[in-house]
């Protein structure tokens, strides 16, 4: 995330909707859990709600 960025308020994000795509490239446990690291970060042109609905762990949301 670019740190000089305008961060949005809580209130002003969408909600059950995904808003983009990642590839995931590593996992790493440190003290406070898991970093997840990213690559192919792309943000839809508009949010989309899910047909099924969203499990825990991984989904197919179309």
């Amino acid at each position: 995330m670019n740190g000089d960025a305008p961060r949005k308020l809580d209130r002003e994000l969408p909600t059950g909707v995904i808003v983009g795509t990642a590839t995931i490239t590593r996992c790493e446990r440190n003290h406070n859990g898991y970093e997840w690291h990213l690559s192919n970060v792309k943000r839809l042109p508009k949010p989309r709600k899910p047909k099924r609905m969203p499990q825990p762990v991984w989904f197919q949301p179309f």
